[in-house]
């Protein structure tokens, strides 16, 4: 007979620990949760046989569900970047706005004249980075 203290292991924990696997427990957390040390847990997954099995099982439904997520997202993404050419084909082939259009008719001079007299902006130099000498 093995001496020592009895184990905290009840059979009950393995479906417990199926479910918290799903949610994303690790060891650590399951340790935690059984208050138990984290050798303990190991020690548990390593040598009862349902607690281990439950742990894989969860770890395994919760690993496909991020796969799946990623997947979908992965997904989306690529449709929105499959749509943006054709969005940009569509703006660079639509008519600009009315508001940068010449006015029709005899006012062409008159449009003219206007672009001529608006001022033209100085032309802004850039910062310096770093202080000069």
């Amino acid at each position: 007979m093995l001496g020592g203290r009895p184990t905290a292991y009840k059979p009950e924990n393995a479906e417990i620990v199926r479910h918290a696997c799903v949610l994303g427990a690790t060891n650590q957390t399951l340790a935690e949760r059984f208050e138990v040390s984290r050798c303990t847990a190991d020690n548990w997954i390593a040598t009862i046989p349902e607690f281990g099995d439950a742990v894989r099982r969860g770890h395994q439904v919760a690993d496909e569900t991020v796969i799946s997520a990623r997947e979908l997202e992965a997904a989306s993404e690529r449709a929105r970047l499959a749509s943006l050419p054709a969005a940009s084909q569509a703006l660079r082939s639509s008519p600009p706005p009315s508001c940068f259009s010449p006015p029709l008719g005899g006012e062409e001079k008159e449009w003219a004249d206007l672009r001529v007299r608006a001022p033209i902006p100085e032309r802004t130099l850039p910062c310096r980075l770093s202080p000069s000498p």
